[in-house]
């Protein structure tokens, strides 16, 4: 399992890069996800997450720890990548090379599942298609803006990427963030004196039992079903509704 370790860590680092001829960002999902599990597979998937959850929170080495998180973001990629030509993700041949991979997931085999994830569409040239104008135009756009006022930037961003009315890369989900989250002038959840004074008599006065701020894991699950659904995934591709279908079976939470 060190060797699969070693795997990550070595993604990490080539993240962590700054080469402009490798477009690699282990927190950027270059395909899309499906919007539930294929159905049968939630304890498959409860086990992946039960696999990453014990490295990112019980393990004593915090290198270990830090690796977790990295699995943690980059495992949608590994587990969803887009099926076999014909294949739908909700049908029985989906079920079956889902609990496959899941298999692959939870015996570390991080490497093989990372080398079938079919490649990202590669950055445009120095000529790129023509972008449309005029009328032909206006659905794209139209469309992307929907979809960043409804929060999913990825359905804008592959919609602006499609016929070259955008660049592929960070930068264009950068724009596309600071469209979605426009700065605040005042800081709501900024503390007031009486509140900072407060928070600094807490934390400067004697521990608590950490009995007492407990997460259990039917805690935990009841945050869960609090998520909402259809929203966007994020960057990583990780929907709230396959963290609630994990939940259910007990082994995700």
């Amino acid at each position: 399992m060190n060797i699969a370790w070693d795997f990550i860590a070595s993604l990490v680092a080539r993240h962590e890069e700054d080469d402009e001829t490798d477009p690699f960002h282990l927190d950027l999902n270059p395909h899309s996800t499906p919007q539930r599990l294929p159905k049968g597979t939630s304890e498959s998937y409860g086990r992946c997450l039960s696999l990453i959850h014990t490295a990112l929170l019980t393990h004593a080495n915090p290198e270990r720890q830090a690796l977790g998180l990295a699995l943690y973001v980059l495992h949608p990629r590994l587990l969803f990548a887009p099926l076999p030509t014909g294949t739908g993700w909700y049908n029985n041949s989906a079920a079956r090379v889902f609990r496959d991979r899941c298999q692959l997931f939870v015996a570390g085999r991080w490497q093989a599942l990372f080398n079938a994830v079919p490649e990202a569409p590669p950055p445009l040239t120095n000529d790129p298609a023509p972008a449309p104008t005029g009328q032909d135009a206006i659905p794209q756009f139209d469309l992307a803006l929907r979809n960043i006022r409804s929060g999913r930037l990825s359905a804008a961003y592959r919609t602006l990427i499609s016929n070259g009315a955008a660049s592929y890369g960070t930068d264009t989900l950068d724009k596309l963030d600071a469209l979605t989250f426009i700065p605040m002038l005042d800081d709501p959840s900024a503390l007031s004196a009486a509140e900072r004074a407060a928070f600094d008599a807490f934390r400067l006065g004697p521990l608590c039992d950490e009995d007492d701020y407990l997460i259990t894991q039917d805690t935990l699950a009841k945050l869960i079903e609090t998520l909402p659904s259809g929203v966007s995934p994020g960057p990583t591709g990780l929907r709230n509704e396959h963290l609630k279908e994990a939940a259910t079976t007990g082994l995700g939470a």
